[in-house]
């Protein structure tokens, strides 16, 4: 590749083997609950913040530990590509809007 070309940063391109990932900050607040904190990107205006109550912490951990057991791979390239193009085929036809048909039975 010369540094001409553009490069594929999607998930499919095989290549990337690290993908883009904000920083996330963890930490307890002052009522005890933990905070997930992820900063903002380009096109935000603020920094994603999920609280979770002490009480729940050991579901929520359970459950990000079977994530990790269940998918210890990133996902098969060609799954996303179809996964992609079903999610766009999708929005296309949400986009579009409803089809006017004609009243008479004609096909016109």
């Amino acid at each position: 590749m010369s540094n001409n070309e553009s490069f594929d940063w999607c998930a499919t391109n095989g290549d990337v083997i690290v993908p883009e990932q904000r920083a996330t900050a963890v930490y307890v607040n002052h009522w005890g609950q933990a905070v997930i904190k992820q900063e903002r990107a380009w096109n935000e205006e603020e920094d994603v913040i999920v609280v979770i109550c002490k009480e729940f912490l050991p579901d929520v951990i359970a459950r990000l530990r079977a994530v990790v057991d269940a998918n210890p791979q990133r996902t098969d390239p060609d799954v996303l590509k179809r996964e992609e193009a079903v999610e766009q085929e999708a929005a296309r036809q949400s986009t579009a809007g409803p089809v006017a048909r004609p009243t008479d039975g004609s096909l016109a």
